[in-house]
């Protein structure tokens, strides 16, 4: 029952992931490194604070008994997560929605799936268990699933015969998907390394579904510093500010609160994520794979609601579709390859 309710939280947390650029979408007059930037203020800083807050009973103690060594590498690995969250913005605004999220998170789910277990001695689980081959088999399948919808992706931008400069923001797209999909996977990194952390965090926090939040707070620091500095050199180098100026005073509240939920929806996503950890136990480093399923699976909906998947053949929706079920099929391999490890 545990692993059922972890794919569960998972689940929200894909829905999560997949939605937060939605608000971004109807911002109206500013650039990207703007809008990009005053969400990640709530995404990367407020929002985690907040919930650490609210979550962990004595947060004033927990300060006093941290030992800054085991933040280092949380951090570091938070720095390096943030350049793969910023070129995934970057891939979502140049391919849309579906597309950019497909592609980026295909990588992504391979090395945040793999190489924590290689670092820490669990990945003959895999080849050992029952329960390790099923949840190898699901991998596999997520990855055929993500195959299939960045096929179908790119037959859809052929049909649509792009201009030249739509070409280029193809492969500028696809290039932000390649680097976003190798240092995204630096979330996981992270969490792997701040065990510390979260032991010191146990005593402390009010439930257990928010053991990794005093965590998060580390890694998304990091994160933010390195989107921080890029939009900054982004803003100055382009006078953003000025567009910001042109706007009226609504405008400006509409917008303000749109980047605000779009990045409380973004870092509820890891929220959800460390409750589905919780849940899965000695294969935990399978919520990886399926938050990236989630995350693809859910994006995909929201392409074809905003119709980015309008005036395509019916060869391109097979794909699109099949895809589709190869991932859930997936999920619920991943799902119980777990539970029958446990039993």
């Amino acid at each position: 029952m545990g692993s059922l309710f972890g794919v569960l939280f998972h689940a929200i947390g894909g829905i999560s992931a997949a939605s937060f650029y939605v608000p971004y979408k109807s911002v109206k007059g500013w650039p990207w490194e703007v809008y990009w930037l005053i969400g990640g203020v709530f995404s990367w800083i407020i929002v985690p604070i907040v919930v650490s807050y609210l979550s962990i009973s004595d947060m004033g103690t927990l300060w006093q008994q941290l030992d800054w060594a085991y933040a280092f590498w949380p951090f570091v690995f938070g720095l390096l997560w943030g350049i793969g969250g910023l070129t995934f913005g970057l891939a979502i605004r140049d391919l849309g929605v579906s597309l950019g999220i497909s592609l980026a998170l295909g990588l992504t789910a391979v090395f945040g799936t793999l190489i924590p277990p290689i670092f820490d001695g669990s990945i003959s689980t895999l080849f050992t268990t029952t329960g390790g081959m099923i949840v190898l088999a699901g991998i596999l399948l997520s990855l055929l699933g993500t195959y299939f919808i960045g096929k179908a992706g790119i037959l859809r931008d052929r049909e649509k015969k792009m201009g030249d400069s739509d070409q280029r923001s193809l492969k500028r797209g696809v290039l932000y998907a390649m680097i976003s999909g190798l240092l995204s996977a630096c979330f996981a990194f992270g969490i792997a390394a701040g065990k510390d952390i979260v032991h010191l965090t146990e005593p402390n926090v009010r439930n257990d579904l928010f053991v990794n939040s005093f965590l998060f707070v580390f890694i998304m620091l990091g994160g933010f510093i390195t989107n921080a500095l890029f939009c900054s050199i982004k803003i100055v180098k382009n006078k953003s500010w000025l567009a910001v100026q042109q706007t009226s005073t609504s405008v400006i509240t509409k917008n303000s609160l749109k980047c605000a939920s779009g990045g409380t929806i973004w870092y509820t996503q890891f929220l959800f994520y460390g409750m589905g950890t919780t849940f899965l136990q000695e294969l935990e480093f399978a919520s990886w794979t399926l938050h990236m399923c989630f995350i693809i699976f859910f994006s995909t909906i929201w392409g074809i609601i905003l119709k980015e998947w309008s005036r395509t053949s019916s060869k391109v929706l097979l794909l699109l579709s099949t895809g589709l079920v190869v991932l859930i099929i997936s999920t619920v391999f991943i799902g119980f390859g777990n539970s029958n490890f446990i039993s």
